[in-house]
């Protein structure tokens, strides 16, 4: 775990590189986002127990990907938030993928999982106010037509869910929208938060968000080399493949 402030931690865990992020305020706990399962995040779970006294306890999810969602089966009784696009993307694909993931991938599911479906939503944004500190939840298409990201000031730090990501990017979503998503990261860009959490990495700097931009522009003009994950020594297999993915994105995309 690694305390950011009296207020924010983030639960760090090395499959996926996957940030589960916690804000602990006078009136509420939020747990964002809940990785591949409840065996996953138990630490986080008895953090939250350890903490919780009389506080309202949220989950968030910042979009409807498996490694997202699996674990808000360990909450019990907790409300969970999300964009709109997301409760209807857990309710219709859930199950079905999770039974994918059971018959192909089984050793990624972290313990008995039930999809836990978002049962608070909203469209463009919606705001928590503890005391001095403020939590907006504000929607980001791009990565998936469902991201949202959580603002929380007076500190300027933006929970990034999949729009920022380390070391890219990812665009070959079914639902993924590459202009939406430049235009996303160039708002959030211009916002110049001090700390940036991504789902997947371990940099917090707004310069990360930089460098997904540039990613995502050079992938939209065709400028980007298939070679770029050798000339920026990336040699993890997943983001080998992910470039290869993002490329070929933007070709069928040129199709169609």
């Amino acid at each position: 775990m690694k305390k950011i402030n009296d207020n924010l931690y983030i639960f760090h865990y090395p499959l996926y590189n996957f940030n589960c992020s916690l804000l602990k305020t006078d009136d509420f706990i939020f747990v964002i986002d809940t990785y591949l399962g409840p065996n996953g995040i138990q630490d986080l779970k008895d953090f939250v127990e350890k903490n919780k006294d009389n506080k309202k306890i949220y989950i968030i999810n910042t979009h409807s990907h498996y490694d997202h969602i699996w674990g808000n089966c360990l909450f019990k009784n907790c409300q969970i938030i999300s964009h709109r696009l997301c409760r209807e993307k857990v309710l219709s694909d859930g199950e079905k993928i999770l039974n994918e993931f059971k018959e192909k991938e089984p050793k990624l599911i972290l313990g008995d999982i039930e999809i836990k479906a978002p049962n608070i939503i909203f469209e463009d944004e919606l705001t928590f106010f503890s005391n001095n500190i403020s939590i907006k939840l504000k929607h980001f298409s791009g990565h998936t037509k469902d991201s949202i990201v959580i603002i929380i000031e007076p500190y300027h730090i933006c929970i990034a869910g999949d729009l920022v990501e380390e070391p890219f990017p990812i665009v070959s979503e079914d639902d993924s929208d590459l202009k939406e998503f430049i235009s996303s990261l160039e708002t959030i860009d211009k916002m110049n938060f001090d700390f940036i959490i991504p789902s997947h990495g371990t940099r917090f700097d707004n310069k990360l968000v930089k460098e997904n931009l540039s990613y995502l522009k050079q992938l939209e003009s065709n400028s980007i080399s298939e070679d770029y994950c050798k000339k920026k020594h990336i040699t993890s297999e997943f983001y080998l493949e992910a470039h290869r993915q993002n490329m070929e994105y933007v070709i069928n995309s040129e199709i169609k």
